[in-house]
This record gives C-alpha cells, structure tokens and sequence, in this order.
C-alpha cells in the first residue's frame, strides 16, 4: 500500500466535492459556466485548477493564467485525474494478470452498468487496464510526481529483457480476448516524462510461448500484468547489440503562434457579435481572426494549457504589424541515444591485439566485441531519459553528452567506472547514469589456459567505453 491510503484515514470519500483543486487526466471540452454546454474550445490535459462548484457528474473549475481564456468552466467528472487509493488486481476470467499498486494516478475510460469503473494509468508507455470501484479511486488535488524510490514490497515479479520501441496490446487469450495493458512506444515527451508511473524501469520475461503467439509478463516498480501478443517485434529475442530506443521516439509536433495578439488588457469573449460575455481573453493572447461584424471580430484564441474560439471587440487587438514576433512553438521530446562504444585491454602489456568481431582468433587470442556492452548500456536508457527529462524540464534545451569508461573484471564484475567526458552538465543525471552503470552485470569471459599458464600475471581487466548522447527535439 503507498501514499493515497492516508486519505482514507481522515474519512474522506472518492468524490470530488473534498478536493479544492482538480486535475484533467485527458484534454477537454472547453464549456463556459455561461454557455449552457456549448463548447467553444478545448482545455488540455495534464493541468490543475480551482474548483468552483460540483455536481453529480460535472465539476465547475476557474481558468486563470498569464494568456488565454479566463473564467468559469465545467468539465466531466471522468475527465478528472484520479488516484487509486488500494492496490488493484487486475483479474479476468476468474484469474489474477496482474496487480496496480495504490497511488497510482489514472484516468476514468468507462462506466460500466453495474457501477464500477474501467481505469488505466495516465502517461508513461505501460497502462495496464483495471476494473474498480468508485471508492477505490480519489481526485488528484495536485499533478503527481513519481518517486523513483517508491517500489513494490518482495516478493514482486521480475523481467529480464527489454522492451522492444514499438507499441503493442497484451490480451487474456492468444490471438484476442480482453485488452489488459496497452504499451506505447518509448516515453520521450518532456510532460509526459514528468510523471511516468512506470518510472523508465519496464522490463519483461517470456512466460509462454507458441509458433505464432508469445505470453509475456511486463514488469514496473508498481505495476505488472502477464497477457497475450502476436507482434513478431514482441516474439523474437533481442538483438546482443539492444533495442535502439530512439526509434520511437515521436516527431515533434509544431504548431505556428496565431498572427493577431489582444492588447494590454483582458478582453471579454462572448458567443456573438455584442453577446454576453462568457469569460475573458487575458493580454497578451495570441487569436487568429475569423472573421469580422463591423467592430467585432470572430476569433479563435490560443493561450496556455487553453483554446477557444468567439467574438471579441476588434478594437482591442494590436495593431496589425505592433505584435510581438510570431514564434513556432513545439512539444518538446528528449533522447538519449548510446553513440560511440569501445573494448579495450586495460593492459594491452602482454596480449595480442583485440580480434575484431568475425575474424578467428587464435589460441592465445580474446574476442572483444562491442555489441554485448552497447545492449547492456541500452537496457538503461530509459531510466537515464526519466532523469534528463526531469532536468529538461528545470532548464529547456540542455544538451551534450557522457563518455563512460568502465572496467570489467574477467568475472564479468565491474571493477572501477568512471566520467571520462561530461558536456551535459547536469551532475544530478550523470551520478543517476554513474549507478545504473555500477550495477550492470556483464558475462563471465573464460581466459584462455595456455595463454594463463604461461603468463599468470597479465591483467585481463577490460576497459569498455560508452558515448551517451543528450538532446531534446527540436
């Protein structure tokens, strides 16, 4: 049991009339208390606001911020981030598939007709799916921020593999049956990195497995699940070298800044030509113009964390040409990609030459490849991504790069690990990348006994070097 238990300590129900502040787990209608249901933009998702009022299955927030629409607003009940507040079972068919421990945030996908709730985690790649009561669910006051150290008790299941960078669905049956998780491709949003219930520590192991169908048990700090796929990207082994992460990394989506920006004032917006005002556009919002009524112009604002679209007096927009410069702004995505890798004797003093990968060695010869070491680093990348992205998110545009040496023993035990090169400057993701990197495990190398026999000195240390690459695009 985690955090969200403590609520139900001072008796507080799942019902957002405890919370004065609420969070939307998905992007929204945007309905002004004034407009009788009538949508006039969309609010996105991952933001928080005042409550107003509530009712059975809306609640009534208040917009404020330094741009965009202000004012009343009502939004869905089951558009509000919820936190579950017990561990949950994920059970199908009689069965247990999986588990969710509580405090994790998730979303409302259904109402079922006998009352219960079909949930699934927000953001991050894994979201399994779970069937739960409304007591079992509270609204999130404030946007949650995973704890790296908040971990499932022993015994939990483990996974060995990584996973592939390409989405895919686990289900109860092969071929088909009820969906019990949706995986995603690799979470590089800098949003979505924020608050990654899995925390870039997915791993899975092969539980069964057919010609055509593999059963396979994914595995987070908090959360698990066992389910069927078909996904031949899911069904054969990973490559030595390691899954490139980087391949699913998504386009970054731009969008251009409306040309026409309201003035030094707030604005009111109203749904016609001389309406009532329903709310306010603040100064400084950038709109793009309809269409005009005389002294009135149709337009459809952008702002933070907002849209919306109606009339405004045309009177209060700058002066074509007066605006601040139009920018292009973008959804932010980070990378961290394994670059350069190298093997080398520690102490070459005594041995020959590194065979390269597909040439035959001799007797007294050792093969070094990189391949093995560069899937090793790549299975951490993920957690490395969580950390940059945290930081990226403090400081925007920071990028460079790490080169790890790490000596590895000839009982794959590393020795010594150290920061040969730091471009990133930022000591709080190099010294997370310094611990992964200390507790890698690496394969046992069997030396060659006529070459111990005849020199019982010589170091068969290795010296494995690794360039990480830190960038966000654009």
């Amino acid at each position: 049991m985690r955090f969200a238990l403590i609520l139900l300590c001072f008796g507080l129900l799942p019902t957002a009339a405890w919370a004065d502040e609420v969070c939307l787990s998905r992007a929204t209608a945007l309905v002004p208390a004034q407009a009788a249901g009538q949508p006039i933009g969309q609010l996105d998702a991952g933001r928080c606001y005042a409550v107003q009022d509530r009712a059975d299955s809306t609640t009534r927030i208040y917009i404020s911020g330094p741009a965009g629409f202000r004012g009343e607003a009502d939004v869905p009940n089951d558009a509000l981030l919820q936190i579950l507040v017990d561990d949950v079972d994920i059970g199908v068919d009689g069965g247990v598939w999986g588990k969710v421990l509580s405090g994790t945030p998730v979303s409302i996908m259904q109402r079922m007709s006998d009352g219960r709730l079909v949930v699934q985690p927000v953001e991050g790649r894994f979201r399994p799916r779970m069937t739960v009561g409304e007591t079992a669910i509270f609204p999130a006051e404030s946007l949650p921020e995973p704890d790296p150290e908040d971990v499932a008790d022993p015994p939990w299941p483990v996974g060995d593999l990584p996973l592939p960078p390409s989405a895919t669905a686990l289900t109860s049956r092969p071929g088909g049956g009820t969906i019990l998780a949706e995986i995603g491709a690799p979470t590089m949003g800098v949003r979505a990195l924020r608050w990654d219930p899995a925390l870039g520590q997915l791993r899975m192991a092969v539980v069964e497995q057919t010609e055509f169908e593999v059963k396979l048990r994914v595995v987070a700090p908090t959360m698990w699940v066992e389910g069927w796929t078909t996904d031949l990207a899911w069904r054969e082994p990973p490559p030595e070298a390691g899954h490139d992460p980087s391949k699913g990394a998504p386009s970054p989506r731009g969008r251009a800044t409306p040309p026409r920006q309201v003035g030094t004032k707030d604005v009111n917006l109203s749904l016609e030509a001389k309406g009532d005002p329903i709310g306010l556009l603040g100064a400084g919002t950038r709109v793009e113009v309809l269409s005009e009524d005389k002294g009135w112009a149709h337009v459809k604002a952008q702002g933070a964390g907002s849209s919306a679209e109606g009339w405004m007096d045309r009177r209060k927009l700058l002066k074509e040409g007066a605006e601040e410069a139009i920018a292009v702004e973008f959804s932010p995505v980070v990378v961290v990609s394994v670059g350069n890798t190298a093997v080398s004797w520690a102490d070459a003093t005594g041995h020959s030459r590194p065979v390269e990968e597909g040439e035959e060695p001799d007797d007294d010869e050792l093969v070094l490849v990189a391949d093995p070491v560069r899937g090793a680093v790549l299975r951490e990348v993920a957690r490395w991504r969580l950390a940059y992205g945290r930081a990226a998110l403090k400081t925007p545009g920071t990028a460079g790069e790490l080169t790890l040496r790490v000596r590895v023993g000839a009982d794959g035990q590393i020795v010594e690990s150290v920061l040969a090169v730091d471009t990133l400057g930022l000591p709080e993701v190099a010294d997370g990348v310094l611990a992964s990197v200390a507790a890698l495990e690496f394969p046992e190398r069997k030396i060659p006994r006529k070459k111990k026999r005849s020199d019982p000195d010589l170091d068969w240390n290795v010296d494995l070097w690794v360039q990480l690459v830190f960038k966000t695009l654009p």
